[in-house]
């Protein structure tokens, strides 16, 4: 049986609220647990970043389990708002030659996120044995950019669903069917605590009424515009209100003048905006509405999980993730596509028929069988036993060179983004 590594090491350079940051922060806790469980001895997960605020940042992140370290933190994140690429691999750099120096090293595995400048670095103390990337939209994309690299082809280990539905406090629903009453508690799911506390007794929204939910960082790149164009186009008798949710990055000019963009196109398209004098924003549409919540876009696999629809682009990540016309719908990247797919949901909610169930309860299994925890855990524990052993037929591997290692250091990159959806 392949014995599993003692010592792990993550970098990571920015720890804030998007899904980079959750997809590294579940892999090392689900890598300290899988350690856990097999009782090594005297085991460990270092987490190394340049940046993290306890005030701003994922729960995951104040986890005592992982240990994080960081360095770097007085480097700038621009230079006058320009030249980020350059800082960001600068500030790596600086985390890891500072983890060397102060002697963090000897680790078994360290992966490595997104910034493959430090690879070089790393390079030092270590050869690659593999890399993990997040859908096969990126493994794919990854093979392209480096051909000369195809015989190394990348492994793919999908996200772990987060939503902890055990956790999470409901609030009584107004309803005026029965046969909808249970279903909309499992959608409550879906939202945190902190936004049903601020929806509710910061804006008065009444979740009792369907929304849909655009859950995203306020940046331009991610299209936010198509929710509420696609929302705004519904017809007048199926009233439906929005909620825009993420991540506001205070350090970042564009997220403040992207979200008041969305702010000004919100009003344009005649809807009551809530919220706007805030960081993060709750954006609806004022009217009555019944029975019926689904998620928007970014979030297909927990919106399944808890037995929602998801509306996605029909590219990238959503290709894997999401079974066309059973566990949701992939459209085409313009506000009628997705308009429509989202009138065909509110449609079969209204008329009360079986097929609207039906198709909950696909989704919701497609979900916990593909992308839960357990299989989560299940592939990463694979993984570490495969890399904490190398074969002595990797061909990327240098015997004569490791054994002039002090220090052997194997490690996985982990690249990509958090969210499987991609435009």
């Amino acid at each position: 049986m392949a014995s599993l590594p003692q010592k792990v090491a993550f970098f990571h350079l920015d720890l804030g609220i998007g899904g980079a940051e959750q997809l590294v922060l579940e892999t090392a806790l689900h890598t300290h647990a899988i350690l856990q469980n097999s009782r090594c001895r005297s085991h460990r997960v270092d987490f190394f970043t340049s940046h993290l605020d306890k005030h701003r940042c994922l729960h995951a992140a104040k986890d005592p389990r992982l240990n994080i370290i960081v360095f770097g933190s007085f480097l700038p994140q621009s230079i006058l708002g320009r030249f980020r690429i350059v800082c960001s691999v600068l500030r790596m750099l600086y985390v890891v030659l500072a983890a060397i120096v102060t002697g963090h090293v000897g680790y078994d595995i360290a992966f490595n996120d997104q910034v493959a400048a430090i690879n070089p670095l790393l390079y030092l103390i270590a050869m690659c044995s593999a890399f993990l990337v997040n859908s096969q939209f990126t493994s794919e994309a990854y093979c392209k950019t480096f051909p000369s690299l195809k015989k190394v082809r990348p492994c793919v280990l999908y996200p772990p669903i987060s939503a902890n539905l055990e956790e999470l406090n409901l609030l009584p629903i107004a309803t005026t069917s029965d046969q909808f009453s249970s279903n909309q508690a499992a959608l409550r799911h879906v939202l945190p605590p902190v936004l049903t506390n601020l929806a509710v007794n910061c804006f008065r929204f009444d979740l009792s009424r369907p929304f849909a939910l655009s859950l995203n960082r306020f940046e331009a790149k991610k299209n936010i515009e198509l929710a509420i164009e696609a929302v705004s186009r519904l017809p007048q008798n199926l009233e439906c209100n929005l909620i825009v949710a993420g991540g506001f990055d205070v350090r970042l000019p564009e997220c403040s003048t992207y979200f008041h963009q969305l702010v000004g196109l919100s009003k344009q398209r005649n809807f009551c905006v809530l919220g706007s004098n805030r960081d993060a924003s709750t954006t609806i549409q004022e009217g009555a509405s019944r029975r019926y919540v689904l998620f928007l876009k970014n979030i297909p696999c927990e919106a399944m999980f808890v037995g929602c629809l998801p509306v996605a682009c029909n590219s990238g990540g959503p290709k894997e993730t999401i079974v066309h016309g059973e566990t949701g719908f992939l459209c085409e990247p313009n506000a009628e596509s997705f308009s429509a797919a989202l009138e065909h949901i509110l449609s079969l909610s209204l008329d009360g028929s079986d097929e609207l169930a039906a198709l909950r309860a696909k989704a919701q299994h497609h979900a916990e069988t593909f992308f839960s925890p357990g299989v989560f855990r299940r592939s990463l524990q694979a993984i570490l036993k495969k890399v904490a052993k190398p074969s002595d037929k990797n061909w990327m591997q240098d015997p004569p060179r490791q054994r002039k290692m002090v220090n052997r250091l194997t490690h996985c990159q982990l690249s990509g983004k958090l969210e499987p959806i991609a435009q």
